[in-house]
């Protein structure tokens, strides 16, 4: 269920220009708003939630990934060596998405703001914001997938709350460089989804 991390390929540095609410020939801005965080911080719950707050299309990344692909996320991984692979492969969906919808609410997967995804992020005009929470409350959040995304019912034993609460750990301070990428940083601590999505809409406002 927890991403495995992956070497990141090089990235060039952000352009001059960024962040990517800028307008583009006298234009009303684009605003496509991609949220990023470790699994189980609440991206998608939240993304639903503040793109209905403006009556705008919501993507979840993954489940976009894997209708376009009629696959799971998981055995669409295992047809490549590495996960940088994998994200150059997906990155024509994000592209395909962000060309598309001017105004919208995608929720990234964690790798979100690594090589290849980083790249449309970058070239396609928008607002990424990094949600943050802790690990205790992200280990609350925790659900399970089998190999088909389905959802998997599982109840944590004492032992495993320790193992997984190490992980979600490890995840964020694995990820913790890419997150300091986007051009918003959220946390979420203490808030209920509705709330965290008005967070992140005041936010937006001031972009």
């Amino acid at each position: 269920m927890l991403s495995v991390p992956f070497p990141d390929a090089p990235i060039s540095p952000a352009p001059a220009d960024a962040p990517r609410d800028r307008r583009c020939g006298g234009k009303e801005p684009e605003l496509r708003v991609s949220l990023v965080g470790v699994s189980c911080v609440g991206t998608t719950t939240i993304g639903r939630i503040l793109a209905d707050r403006r009556s705008w299309p919501f993507f979840d990344l993954d489940d976009e990934i894997e209708r376009h692909f009629g696959l799971s996320i998981e055995r669409l991984q295992a047809r490549f060596l590495t996960g940088y692979s994998h994200r150059k492969e997906c990155a024509a969906v994000l592209e395909r998405i962000a060309t598309a919808t001017p105004d919208c609410v995608i929720a990234l997967p964690p790798s979100g703001l690594r090589d290849a995804f980083l790249r449309v992020v970058r070239r396609v005009p928008g607002v990424t914001v990094a949600v943050h929470d802790t690990p205790e409350n992200i280990l609350e959040r925790i659900t399970f997938y089998d190999i088909d995304s389905r959802p998997i019912d599982k109840h944590l034993t004492a032992e495993e709350r320790i193992l997984y609460l190490k992980e979600i750990k490890a995840d964020i301070s694995y990820f913790k460089r890419s997150y300091e990428r986007a051009d918003l940083q959220v946390t979420i601590t203490g808030l209920d989804p509705e709330a965290s999505a008005a967070a992140i809409d005041a936010r937006l406002g001031r972009t």
